[in-house]
């Protein structure tokens, strides 16, 4: 049993599948520390929140570009063997994954520059005790 769990991780795990759950940890940090940020008067969570919503969507952008390159490489190689007009196979979950990675990684970007902005701290009091 202990081995079907893990050839179903190991299937799970080198599918889109992976890139799809990244993003919707990327967008789910974005949505739960702006909540909390907004609860707590505190926008320095979402801001950081920002940080790890980049580099998760931009980890899916590395894997994906990478399949794209490949796809119109043996594209291209095909073209020259073959002397036809051969297009990248590009499927369309791929391409979709793709420009949400893109959204996660300029959204993010501007959330961890400008987020804490957003939720403004109470002012703190200067007095000198005593």
């Amino acid at each position: 049993m202990l081995k079907t769990i893990k050839i179903t991780l190991l299937k799970f795990l080198n599918t889109r599948h992976r890139d799809t759950a990244l993003l919707a940890v990327g967008f789910g940090a974005l949505a739960v520390s702006g909540v909390l940020s907004f609860f707590l008067k505190d926008g320095s969570w979402f801001a950081r929140s920002g940080s790890i919503a980049t580099l998760l969507g931009a980890f899916v952008q590395f894997r994906l570009s990478t399949a794209i390159l490949a796809a119109h490489s043996d594209a291209a190689v095909i073209n020259g063997i073959l002397g036809v007009g051969s297009t990248p196979n590009i499927s369309k979950l791929t391409k979709t994954l793709s420009t949400y990675s893109v959204i996660l990684i300029c959204v993010a970007a501007i959330i961890w520059g400008y987020g804490d902005l957003l939720f403004p701290t109470p002012p703190q009091c200067a007095c000198k005790p005593g």
